[in-house]
């Protein structure tokens, strides 16, 4: 978990934030805690305009499927659009391999195949969405060793211009070629 000077303030009225979860070009998520229930989620928030209420939108079309946090929900404050998710107890990737070494290859071969079944989940559903952004800090793996599919910031709807989603290093080149689709 890192430093954060939130941890303590109250967002939307009802939630505590506990910790930053971590952060990334498009935004900020947080743990926090519901006031009155205790109960603890995920809170990513993102600037309020066209590619917040994209994320919003994928997001809402993708969840619930095995794989994917579960989705309350989204509030607006502040000029902020607040996703309100599961909080996925674990780790990413890229933290579990430094946290306890490479796994074995059965371990390897099972979440390339629950991987492979969420993306496939994904870019056959009814609009056909395409992930972007598939790298270490994007796959949770929870503490009973499940793998989930995470940040859908970058997601486009297939036949959308893609250039430019994804991070450097782990996008395909053509994502940063201009006008490719």
């Amino acid at each position: 978990m890192y430093f954060n000077k939130s941890s303590g303030k109250i967002i939307l009225k009802r939630f505590q934030i506990l910790s930053l979860l971590g952060e990334g070009g498009m935004g900020k998520v947080f743990l926090v805690r519901e006031q009155g229930t205790g109960k603890k989620y995920a809170i990513k928030s993102i600037d309020y305009n066209l590619q917040g209420w994209k994320e919003k939108s994928v997001f809402e079309e993708v969840s619930g499927n095995d794989g994917i946090p579960d989705y309350y929900g989204y509030e607006i404050e502040d000029g902020k659009l607040y996703l309100i998710m599961e909080y996925l107890q674990g780790m990413n990737m890229r933290e579990y391999i430094r946290v306890h070494g490479m796994p074995n290859c059965k371990r390897y071969l099972k979440w390339g195949i629950q991987l492979c079944q969420i993306l496939e989940w994904i870019h056959k559903g009814k609009n056909k969405i395409v992930y972007m952004d598939l790298k270490p800090e994007n796959i949770m793996i929870h503490s009973s060793k499940k793998l989930y599919l995470v940040d859908f910031g970058a997601s486009v709807y297939f036949g959308e211009n893609n250039t430019g989603c994804g991070t450097k290093g782990f996008a395909a080149p053509e994502q940063y070629i201009p006008g490719h689709k």
